[in-house]
């Protein structure tokens, strides 16, 4: 079985030396040997090896670095803190905001979703100061950010003439319908896209992010049809669809009703 090792950024490996040293230099030598023993775990020291330096369990080794792992450096201090801010300022919090708000791509990364540790990183590297991804999780929250998955919106679409036919047209048709006994038939188009799938991502409650979409799919595609009264489902299934091949479907579903 391979030993347990962390990996760590400079930056995070510096900033546990500099507060190990301070929590020594106040006094909280327990919680500097704690923090050692992840910075030297990084440096490729083993439990066992970690138990003979610091001359603590090797059980106790382990559970300094799980306790890492799953809470970052608040997990070791226990009610320590060293006289440096722990957290974002108001101002610091509504430029991180910001930086949300205008998603991973412009702020310059290859990726459209904001993951915890991704927002940790940006976090330490804009503002130098250290967040573990599960305080990433409460910190957004408190900034009322959740995980919410993206919904693709046609950039052409009305919403003014979508409004219209809600409210009016289609109340007017199934009206009608009903009183000439006809059948009203609705056909929609519906494609396997061969687009990339949507994942959740970090946005403002109920502000989910947006995918413009311009409405060209490239799939497999199937036509069909269904006829609310009765409950009737048709369909044809191409490669491609073009005039003929929408013509003869009309024109069977005109031959059924």
């Amino acid at each position: 079985m391979l030993p347990r090792l962390l990996h760590l950024r400079p930056n995070t490996s510096r900033r546990l030396i500099r507060l190990s040293k301070e929590a020594e230099r106040d006094g909280a030598y327990r919680v500097a040997k704690r923090l050692r023993a992840v910075v030297l775990n990084s440096q490729g020291r083993t439990s066992s090896e970690l138990a003979n330096i610091l001359q603590a369990p090797r059980s106790k080794v382990s559970e300094w670095l799980a306790r890492y792992e799953v809470h970052g450096v608040d997990g070791l201090l226990e009610g320590y803190r060293s006289g440096r801010p722990a957290s974002l300022s108001p101002q610091q919090r509504e430029q991180l905001s910001d930086i949300l708000d205008s998603g991973p791509v412009a702020y310059g990364l290859d990726t459209g979703i904001w993951t915890s540790p991704m927002i940790a990183w940006v976090i330490e590297k804009e503002f130098g100061v250290h967040y573990h991804p599960g305080h990433v999780r409460k910190l957004l929250h408190e900034l009322h950010f959740s995980v919410q998955r993206p919904h693709r919106v046609l950039i052409r679409a009305n919403p003014t003439e979508q409004d219209r036919w809600h409210r009016y047209t289609y109340p007017k048709l199934k009206k009608k319908a009903q009183e000439k006994n006809w059948a009203l038939i609705f056909t929609d188009e519906a494609s396997f896209r061969q687009d990339s799938t949507l994942h959740a991502t970090w946005s403002r409650v109920g502000h989910p992010p947006e995918i413009p979409v311009t409405g060209q799919r490239k799939s497999v595609k199937i036509l069909g049809a269904i006829e609310l009264r009765k409950v009737r489902f048709h369909y044809l299934r191409d490669c491609v669809f073009n005039a003929e091949t929408y013509l003869a479907f009309l024109q069977n579903l005109a031959r059924r009703y």
